[in-house]
């Protein structure tokens, strides 16, 4: 019987969207649930602990539950899917807010960010896990998508060590995670420079 193997550009954002409903999807439905349950049909639920006191409000269950999934992990997420922040400027520069960033006014800026950059990056997870077909023969992928890979490997080396060399030392430490995004996305893109390569040597 012959094995089915999926392309390393398809595993890839398999694999995003499987961190983002555990670290936001789950989360965020369970406290979903624990509001409705709190709640027993009252139109606000009050909620507190120590000297932290809050009113939901019913129609706030949903952007609750989701900020509150999303707060302490926002700094790991937006790391880890670094590349969109293209998407989300992009965003940005066709609303009201440019040149600040967009975001719904019930959210902070980071948690808007921690729940909506895993899925502007599945195209990144994509291309950067086509460049690993490429260069491990497991699927044929043109060349211009290993060019633009290429270029943003390039990029996210230059800006990660271009940062790191300029930041005070309490900044670094502040936007470690972001450090950490530019150096796992020019390991993720190197393989469509040596793909590139591969694929002009044998033609």
């Amino acid at each position: 019987m012959k094995t089915v193997r999926l392309p390393i550009s398809y595993l890839l954002p398999l694999l995003s969207v499987a961190v983002w409903v555990l670290l936001i999807g789950i989360p965020a439905t369970i406290a979903y649930w624990h509001l409705q349950h709190w709640a027993h049909g009252a139109p606000a639920v009050r909620l507190h602990r120590g000297a932290f006191v809050a009113i939901v409000r019913r129609p706030d269950f949903l952007q609750w539950s989701f900020s509150t999934a999303a707060v302490l992990k926002a700094k790991f997420l937006k790391g880890l899917n670094l590349p969109a922040f293209s998407i989300s400027l992009l965003i940005s520069r066709f609303s009201s807010t440019w040149p600040s960033g967009w975001h719904p006014a019930s959210f902070t800026y980071d948690d808007w960010d921690a729940i909506t950059w895993p899925l502007y990056c599945l195209p990144f997870w994509a291309l950067a896990g086509a460049g690993w077909d490429a260069l491990l023969r497991r699927r044929s992928v043109h060349v211009v998508w290993l060019v633009l890979a290429s270029a943003l490997c390039l990029g996210c080396a230059f800006l990660g060590i271009g940062l790191s060399l300029t930041m005070a030392p309490q900044e670094r430490t502040d936007m470690a995670w972001t450090l950490r995004g530019f150096a796992l996305w020019t390991v993720l893109f190197a393989a469509a420079p040596l793909g590139l390569i591969r694929k002009v040597r044998r033609r």
